[in-house]
Formats: C-alpha cells, structure tokens, sequence
C-alpha cells in the first residue's frame, strides 16, 4: 500500500506532499507500460486516423504548456477539474461556475473523452479546456506543474494513477459524485479494488451521492468515515439551474418549433440510438396507433449526430415511408415571419451536439435513450422541463431512473405495444409536471455544500 508522505510548504494553503519512493517506482513502471501500450497501439494501428488524432490531441506541445502557465500566472489560485466526458461535465458545471465566479480563481478542465470537449465547444463553454494527456508521470509533472492547482476536482470515478499522485503533490484532490462503477461492483475484479482502494489514499476528501453509495464505498475500498461523506448529487443542481438560465433559449425553441410544426403535441426521443428510433417509430406507424401519428410529431435527438448516424436513420424514415427533416435545414425554406407548418414533415431530426436541454422544454413527452440494448441517458434533463419520461429495461445503471420508476415518475417499454400505451395515457400531465419538480427540489443542494467545503478546505475566501 502507498504511504503518502507530507513536508511543510508556507507558499500553498496546505502542507505540501510528496511520493515515497516506492510510490514512484511502482508509477514508473505504470508509465512505461502505458507508453509502451501507446507505442504498441501506433505500430499495429498505423492507418487509425481516429488514434492518430487522439494522441495528437493529447500531446502536451511547449506552446500549449506555455499558454496554460501563462494564462495561470494572473491568479493567485487555480482550481483543476477531470471529466471523463459530457455527462462529467455537465455534473461539474455547478462547481465551475461558483469558482469562476470569485474571479480570484484560474479553472482549467481536463476531459479525457473527446466527446467532451465537443459537447464544450457546442455550449460555447469560456473556461480553457483540453484533452488529458496519456496518463504518465511525465506528461502529469508537464501540466500539472504549469497549472500547481489548490485543488483538483474528479467527477465520479475517473481515476489514473500518474494524475491522481501528482496532482496530489500540488494540493488537495476530491472526488464528487462518487458512486461504485461497473466495474467496481464484480468483487471478483481484485486487481482493479486493489488498485483504486491504493488510490484513495491520494484523494482528500469523497463526496458521494446518497447512503447506498455511502456504504457500497466504504466496504468495497475499507475507506474510514472521515474520508467519505454525503453531499448529494451535483446534476440536479445543474438541470435546475440550467432551465432557469436558459428560459429565453427554450422560449425561442417552442417559438421555432411552433412556427415549423403548429401546436402539435411532440415526443422527444432523447440521446438516441438505433434500437430506441426504431421502437417508437414501429410504434408510430402501426395501424392501432392511428390517432398518435395524426397528431403527434416526433423529435430524434441522436447520442452521436455523425454523419453515418443520421444518414442510418433517415434510411429507417424511407423504409417506413416517414417524411422526415434535418433541424438544420428547418427554416431554410421558410419566409421570415410567416407560419409554414401546414404539409410539414411528422419527423424531426436533431443533426447538432449541445440542444437537447432546449428541445425538452419545448416538447410534451420524452423517451431517454440507451436503455433498450445497454443502459439508460440522462433521466433527469427532461423532468426538470416536467415531462413524463419514459426507457427501456436496462436502466438499473441509473440511481435516478430505478427511483423514478420506483416513485411512478417515469414507465419502462419494452415493445409497441407497452410504448402506445404510456403513450396515449400520458398526453396530460400536469399533475406528473408538479412531481417531477417536486422531486428535483428535494436533491437539489449538493452545488452548494460541495462548493463551501472546498472552499474552507483551501483557504480561498468567498467574499473576493
């Protein structure tokens, strides 16, 4: 097990800390090998112009370190965060913007995903970002030692040795949202525990969702009380505060939509794939469903807007004999001023990142994807908009979604006929919007705690 050592620093706000010797062995050899991995990968994936692009990405450049440290120097406190991908991003958001608001404070975001930071470039995110470079103690010491962050923030459980151990030399390291993995859960995947309970000797302080993960935590990982505590679940905060802040964009989007497509009601299927477009248009197009396609329209919000994917799915809208329109294409035929819903396609497809929230609010009913062939999206975007909300079966990946099918906030369907059925009771539901929001009020909070407990932790004052 590491043995994390302390030495006295008066320049930072904590004692400064630094690796014992075998902690850097053992972080060599985790280095090598991931270099060795990497250099594997170039030679048999010569023509990977994705891995290509992926690495170059990643490479820490002089002048892209340079940039970061100057850009550093004009604060006297920074404040790292590590998102896997979107959705991380999304949890931490709450947390960036109360920091960034001190205006003392210089935020910088890693994302490991790429699709990250294409979700950041679609919101038009201001705080720099880059990708994390490869995970070695090398390329960690390069960044970390032009950012020397106060504190580095982990969403959820996205844990790399070298990054973890470095910046743990720098300043204080938490771990928000945590909860178990995948992963974690197969107790029979020792290297894996042994591997991370080693690692949360690195990380200060946990914050964690609810009890259940409270618990799973601790007796998974042997992590003591003072290590771990409950502060709720920052994605609650962030789907309030972002239909709040967004009342004009949505506002615009039932104005857009209204004027394409009359005052129809509408079902969103959100961050679709394959398996759940094909669901609701076999539903939309059987016979017994009659009255849905007269007065319904559908909006296709795919996971993955590529250019294969939509292309994928208007074939599915011509083997049905669906008329169908890309959103970008929506007004491009349409006079300024002038309501051309009449003869309009039923079939709207989402072809950009970074809507979504948007569009929920201007639509009546959502079916979230993912969870007809692997695991459910983002249940709770949607009931903040107070839509009824329903998934397929594999959705026990999401505590939110087991506790709104648990509370009656949101169906599981399986099949056309399971689908037509929630979908004709659920054309009225504003009794269900009252309880969807209730339910968002009651966890929201965790933004808050969070942020004042870092905050204390690292001596930064919040009247600055």
């Amino acid at each position: 097990m590491f043995k994390p050592e302390r030495i006295s620093n008066t320049s930072h706000h904590i004692k400064a800390r630094k690796l014992t010797k075998l902690d850097n062995v053992l972080l060599y050899i985790w280095s090598f090998l991931i270099s060795l991995l990497q250099n594997l990968l170039s030679i048999f994936l010569p023509n990977s112009h994705k891995l290509k692009k992926q690495l170059k990405d990643r490479r820490l450049y002089p002048e892209k370190i340079e940039t970061i440290k100057k850009a550093r120097e004009k604060f006297p406190n920074c404040v790292l965060f590590f998102c896997s991908s979107a959705g991380e991003y999304e949890q931490a958001k709450p947390l960036i913007d109360r920091f960034s608001s001190l205006k003392n404070i210089y935020i910088q975001i890693l994302f490991f995903s790429n699709s990250g930071i294409k979700f950041a470039n679609a919101r038009q995110e201001t705080i720099p970002y880059i990708l994390t470079p490869v995970d070695t103690l090398k390329n960690c010491q390069k960044i970390l030692s032009a950012l020397k962050p106060h504190a580095t923030i982990i969403v959820r459980h996205e844990l790399w040795p070298a990054f973890i151990c470095t910046a743990w030399q720098y300043g204080k390291v938490y771990l928000i949202n945590a909860s178990l993995s995948e992963s974690d859960k197969n107790k029979k995947n020792n290297k894996s525990i042994f591997i991370k309970k080693t690692l949360f000797h690195f990380i200060d302080q946990i914050y964690t969702t609810d009890r259940n993960e409270l618990t799973k935590l601790k007796t998974q990982f042997s992590l003591q009380d003072s290590k771990i505590q409950i502060a709720g679940d920052t994605k609650y905060d962030r789907v309030i505060e972002r239909t709040h802040n967004n009342f004009n964009n949505i506002e615009q989007s039932k104005k857009s939509l209204n004027s394409f497509l009359g005052p129809s009601p509408r079902l969103i299927i959100g961050s679709a794939w394959p398996a759940d477009y094909k669901l609701v248009l076999d539903c939309y197009c059987d016979n017994l469903n009659d009255t849905i396609r007269k007065n319904w329209n559908i909006i296709i919000a795919l996971h993955e807007p590529s250019i294969e994917n939509i292309k994928n799915l208007e074939a599915m809208c011509n083997n049905l004999d669906l008329k169908y329109q890309r959103f970008s294409h929506l007004f491009l035929d349409q006079s300024p001023g002038i309501e051309n819903h009449k003869n309009r396609t039923p079939i709207i497809i989402i072809d950009s990142l970074g809507l979504l929230s948007e569009l929920y609010g201007a639509c009546t009913l959502a079916f979230i994807g993912g969870a007809i062939h692997h695991q459910v999206h983002n249940v709770i975007e949607p009931i903040s908009h107070g839509l009824s909300i329903a998934f397929g079966n594999k959705y026990k990946n999401s505590n939110e979604a087991i506790e709104l099918v648990k509370h009656g906030l949101a169906t599981v369907c399986t099949s056309s006929k399971e689908l037509a059925t929630w979908w004709k009771l659920h054309q009225s539901s504003s009794e269900k919007n009252k309880r969807c929001l209730e339910y968002l009020d009651q966890h929201a909070g965790a933004a808050d705690k969070i942020f004042n407990a870092i905050a204390k932790d690292i001596d930064i004052k919040l009247d600055t």
